[in-house]
């Protein structure tokens, strides 16, 4: 079945190099970048003039800062999530900023969306990693779409590669078992090795979530992106 072969294709991106170095850089930036803002709110709160204010931006500014860093890291890594070994070129990224970040966005407001289905909604938007797959569902589709509906003209094939109801739905719940499976091997290596202590996980989980999330959120990512490319292929 071509589910259990993009699984196998998902898993065996955990042994590229290029994932780990762009993942662990995005949560060192992410978190130094988290704890500076956090600072500068907590400034503002202080102050009694400006309160409101920073009560404002604190509710909103996390929440950006995450999709903006998700839909750069993920454009970034693509290329490899689709099965190569070339990051996305930084020139890319920086002509194409704004159609990656509206990519991220509109992502959200898909996740915000499911967020109203009973129990899916819940797995999408409480596990900082299905929240990563769902943003990078919708950005690969949004970046990589034209180029993937060309190579079907080229070739004669019209399948429809974009996902229907019942289709988000069931890779959201293989994506919430990747990424709940990963992400447990990841706290017991941690915790285990001390490199994070127990205590300061849970006084973090708001903080570390997003961070730790990263690479099983890109491995359910990877299982997404291949099974469209498989029925591409076979399709072909």
């Amino acid at each position: 079945m071509m589910i259990w072969e993009a699984i196998t294709t998902g898993f065996e991106v955990l042994g590229k190099w290029q994932l780990w170095v762009a993942s662990l850089s995005f949560a060192a930036i992410f978190i130094v970048t988290y704890l500076l803002v956090a600072y500068g709110l907590s400034k503002t709160s202080e102050n009694e003039k400006t309160a409101p204010l920073g009560c404002v931006a604190g509710a909103i500014i996390p929440t950006f800062i995450q999709v903006v860093f998700i839909s750069i890291l993920i454009v970034f890594l693509l290329p490899i999530l689709m099965g190569g070994d070339e990051f996305t070129p930084f020139s890319y990224i920086s002509d194409e900023w704004w159609r990656i970040v509206k990519a991220g966005f509109f992502g959200f407001a898909i996740l915000m969306l499911i967020a109203f289905i009973p129990i899916i909604g819940e797995l999408a938007t409480n596990t900082p990693g299905v929240s990563i797959f769902v943003i990078g569902m919708v950005i690969f589709h949004k970046i990589a779409g034209s180029s993937l509906r060309h190579i079907q003209e080229l070739n004669g094939t019209h399948i429809d590669i974009e996902p229907d109801f019942w289709s988000i739905i069931g890779f959201i719940i293989l994506a919430w078992v990747i990424v709940w499976s990963l992400t447990f091997v990841i706290i017991t290596i941690l915790t285990s090795t001390k490199i994070v202590k127990p205590e300061m996980m849970e006084l973090g989980a708001l903080l570390l979530g997003p961070a730790i999330g990263v690479i099983p959120g890109l491995i359910a990512l990877v299982v997404y992106i291949s099974y469209v490319i498989l029925k591409i292929k076979n399709a072909v």
